[in-house]
Parts: C-alpha cells; structure tokens; sequence
C-alpha cells in the first residue's frame, strides 16, 4: 500500500513538471491545448481511432504523408520520411544536423546542441511547437480538403506561424519579420 502512494506521487510530480513545461512555451492557448493532447494520447491519429474501435481500411489505416506505416502521434511527428524532410530543414536553420528523435516524448525533452541559453531554448520550443502543430493542420488538408502536402508552404507556414507567437508572446524577442522569414537560426541564436 505504502508503495503505491509513493508511486502515485512520483507520477503527480512527474505530470506537474511536464504541465509547467508546457504552459511555459510562449504559444497560444489553443496551440498548448492541441501539444497537450498530443501528449495525453487524445488527438485522433489511426492508432487512437483504432483505440477507440473506429474500423478503417487497409489504406485508412496509413499515414496519409508517407502511405507506407500506420499513423501514430510519434509516426506522423518523428519518424513519418515526409515530415522527417521538414525537421531536417527547421534543424538547418540553426546549423544542427542531430538525429532527429523517433518518439514524441523523446522529442518533448530534446534540445539541439548549438542553443544553449534559456532564451534560445524556448525560441525553439515555440518553433518546435508551431512545426507539429503545421504539421498536423496540413495532414488535416490532405484528408479533409483533398490538398497535397506541400513541404514548401509548410516551411512558410511554421515561419510565420513561429514569429507571431514569439512576437506576441515573448517580451525579449526583437528580430523582426523580414530577418526571421530569411534566417530563422540567426534569429534563434540572437535570443
């Protein structure tokens, strides 16, 4: 019995820490409500369809980037090759050629090498943010609307996205529009 009470509290802590790391990314209230779902298994990918007993096909069953695995939160945000594309270039931006984590919780704690001050640090997590959250508003084009995924305005689109949160919701944050839109690592190096 004592076991599980303290078991019990190691897991409240470890929820508390997470939920104060969440709600520390300067980001929309929506944007940490759709990370927090993300996080909490509640957003609907096939697996958490399938979870639910919602029959797909065969080919419902696929990412709808990749067509070649079932699509899981950690798939379509970490190891989907179309999206993989996308971190690869929102990682150049900052001269950080690192693997990129296969899992959604591992990519929750990771940090590239080259931010080392705390300012650069939620600079990237608001980037990282605004990527996923991208990232799943286009896979929702593409089922919904028909729309092809078009990893160029994708970029453009967490760009933009990344700037008005940081404009909107960081008091430091200075670099304006048009040096962020052209080099966003610069702009993450100079918090």
């Amino acid at each position: 019995m004592a076991y599980r009470v303290l078991q019990s509290e190691n897991l409240i802590g470890e929820e508390n820490s997470v939920f104060k790391w969440l709600w520390s990314i300067k980001a929309p209230p929506k944007a940490l409500i759709f990370l927090w779902r993300v996080i909490n298994g509640g957003i609907p990918t096939v697996d958490n369809l399938l979870k639910r007993n919602i029959t797909l096909s065969d080919q419902q069953s696929l990412c709808v980037l990749c067509k070649s695995d079932r699509e899981s939160a950690s798939h379509l945000f970490c190891s989907c090759p179309v999206v993989h594309k996308v971190w690869k270039i929102c990682l150049g931006w900052i001269n950080c050629p690192s693997p990129i984590p296969q899992q959604v919780g591992q990519f929750l704690n990771f940090v590239p090498a080259p931010l080392t001050r705390s300012s650069q640090i939620d600079a990237w997590r608001s980037l990282w943010l605004a990527t996923i959250r991208t990232v799943w508003l286009h896979r929702n084009k593409v089922i919904f609307q028909g729309a092809p995924f078009n990893q160029d305005q994708v970029t453009k689109d967490i760009l933009c996205t990344s700037w008005q949160w940081l404009d909107s919701f960081t008091n430091h944050f200075k670099v304006p529009f048009s040096l962020w839109i052209t080099n966003p690592g610069l702009g993450v190096m100079m918090q």
